[in-house]
């Protein structure tokens, strides 16, 4: 009978792990988008990207008219951060002028991070895109250009790291692998987390 009890108990809190994994899936999935769509932050309502990645950035990144500005807290400091996409010339080359930091989370995660080596990969490419990130954006601290991450569709989306709730981007590619990108608390690294494919 003790045996019998131990079974159902843990067969009961299986139940209860795959609930609470699809529950959490399910908000990840809710994704926060475009400037003014959430009345609690009227500054992004006001926001002129072009003007902002000009200063932040320099003048030769055009944003993806395609994608929105994606707003969440990625470095966990309850302010409130922005990414945007955009193309432009080599990031490399504007490092030291607009004080930001060039990183490849993508190749990082198979063991090739150095995006001077890196950026090499995708030479042939037309037009890279690339994710420009500024924490506390309303009053930059650090800024970052992520390189040679795939994706098709990208989202803000919700996941648990050390215990605890973050922000990151959801990044689905043309083979409909998911990852995430996320702050690991120096850096943003990137993972597989699915594929749309198991869905």
């Amino acid at each position: 009978m003790k045996k019998f009890l131990e079974f159902l108990g843990l067969l009961l809190l299986l139940v209860c792990a795959i609930f609470l994994a699809k529950e959490l899936n399910a908000q990840a999935a809710t994704p926060k988008t475009a400037p003014g769509a959430d009345s609690a932050t009227p500054p992004a309502a006001k926001l002129d990207l072009r003007a902002l990645v000009a200063r932040e950035f320099g003048d030769t990144y055009k944003i993806d008219p395609d994608l929105p500005a994606f707003f969440g807290d990625f470095d966990g400091d309850h302010q409130e951060d922005i990414a945007i996409v955009a193309s432009g010339d080599n990031p490399l080359m504007g490092e030291g002028l607009h004080n930001y930091k060039t990183l490849d989370p993508y190749n990082a995660s198979f063991g090739f991070g150095n995006p001077k080596v890196t950026m090499t990969f995708n030479a042939n490419d037309a037009t890279p895109r690339y994710i420009l990130v500024i924490h506390n954006w309303q009053s930059p601290a650090k800024k970052f250009v992520l390189v040679n991450i795939p994706f098709k569709q990208l989202r803000v989306g919700h996941m648990m790291k050390k215990k605890r709730p973050i922000d990151a981007l959801e990044s689905i590619d043309s083979a409909g692998v998911q990852g995430a990108i996320f702050w690991d608390g120096k850096k943003y690294r990137w993972e597989i987390i699915g594929s749309e494919l198991d869905q």
